[in-house]
């Protein structure tokens, strides 16, 4: 399903730019914070049925070693799905009481076992589907930041993962279920507990809080309840304009970016309010929302750690042994993603520190060489992408 690019954009360019941009602050927030941890999941779901009862799925074709403890956490006493297409159709597999597969065992089909999805909502005593009318409807516009999104999840090879996701959570889940929350992240925290994070990108309103609407209120209690802690963390927009994009956040120049994080909790003592309609799903309903203080968030400052885009005509010099990756343009460092240099254009740009020197600092450290960038040599003709190093591979992506 959405092997075609092309398919994947038309989906895609349905929903409002709010959404797709809120897949890139996620994809930042990973980078920054998860990756390097490595013990979390996405692709949670819950749904929530006509008589409010909640179903959780997880759209993936394999559960990892998290997925099973958050199912454990959950308990056998709730429905858990697991959604993946196959064959142009959505197959389902019951797993609320998968358990963790011992060591040697097959950690994707461990009892699990698939089904259509007709069998599915036969299984859920759904006898027919919901009218279109109750479904959530689509956007449909074709903005300048809609249009940018599908470019930056094709240059991070995000375009297939999250078009699957958002044809699930559009077309498939409406047909049975009155409303639906995604989970950003289960993550493992210091102490092993499994908590869910919230993430967004925004600023406070004029009484100095944040909303999280109701709906994801009652699902956030409900998981708490479970013993899961809530998080909430917010790539800051500090310049209050509602019309700035991730992408002109992403390039503001001399502006402080930082994340405020802080828990999210007491959802039963909080007081609805009705918040503008342009800020719900579709853009046209008003939704009502509960607050929480700005004052309860504390900062982290946002650094921005994304694989590189070389240009298609960029020239290899040599691969080293320390990880760097001479170009005509500069090097590249690869050693460690949460680390990453990126030289170009005869200057360091480093991911943590906004500093700039005529030389790769890298390279005079790990092989004792201070030479200027427009003194190292390079080839006089490109390398093939498939002859680069495996991790120059898994690292970037040419245009």
């Amino acid at each position: 399903m959405f092997e075609r690019t092309q398919d994947a954009r038309r989906l895609l360019l349905k929903n409002k730019h709010t959404i797709l941009e809120g897949y890139i602050t996620e994809y930042l927030y990973k980078q920054q914070f998860l990756n390097r941890a490595g013990s979390f999941t996405d692709g949670w779901w819950v749904a929530v049925t006509g008589q409010y009862e909640r179903v959780f799925f997880v759209i993936k074709e394999a559960l990892s070693e998290t997925d099973y403890r958050v199912i454990a956490q959950i308990g056998p006493g709730r429905p858990i799905w697991m959604a993946f297409p196959r064959k142009e159709q959505w197959m389902f597999a019951d797993i609320s009481r998968a358990t963790r597969p011992e060591a040697g065992e097959n950690c994707s089909e461990n009892g699990i076992r698939w089904m259509n999805e007709k069998s599915f909502a036969v299984k859920c005593g759904f006898l027919s589907e919901l009218p279109l009318r109750q479904r959530g409807s689509f956007y449909g516009g074709t903005d300048e930041r809609q249009q940018k999104c599908p470019d930056f999840f094709e240059n991070y090879s995000l375009l297939q993962p999250i078009a699957l996701e958002r044809h699930f959570a559009d077309e498939v889940l409406p047909k049975y279920f009155h409303s639906a929350v995604n989970i950003d992240f289960f993550t493992t925290d210091n102490a092993g507990h499994i908590c869910v994070e919230e993430v967004r990108f925004k600023f406070e309103d004029r009484s100095e809080s944040f909303g999280i609407n109701v709906g994801q209120a009652h699902t956030f209690e409900l998981l708490e309840r479970l013993g899961f802690p809530i998080r909430h963390s917010i790539l800051y927009n500090a310049t209050k304009d509602r019309e700035l994009s991730i992408f002109g956040f992403l390039s503001l120049q001399g502006q402080e970016k930082y994340w405020l994080r802080g828990p999210l909790t007491g959802f039963s003592d909080k007081t609805a309010r009705i918040a503008p309609r342009e800020t719900s799903h579709d853009g046209t309903r008003p939704q009502r929302y509960i607050s929480f203080p700005k004052d309860e968030f504390h900062r982290v400052p946002f650094m921005r750690i994304l694989p590189e885009v070389l240009p298609s005509k960029a020239y290899v010099a040599s691969f080293d042994k320390y990880g760097i990756y001479h170009t005509l343009r500069g090097c590249v460092h690869i050693r460690d993603l949460q680390e990453e240099k990126i030289v170009v254009y005869g200057r360091v740009a480093d991911a943590n520190r906004a500093g700039y020197t005529r030389w790769c600092r890298w390279c005079r450290q790990a092989s004792s060489v201070s030479t200027p960038i427009s003194d190292i040599p390079h080839s006089k003709s490109p390398l093939p992408r498939h002859a680069l190093h495996p991790v120059i591979r898994k690292g970037l992506r040419f245009q």
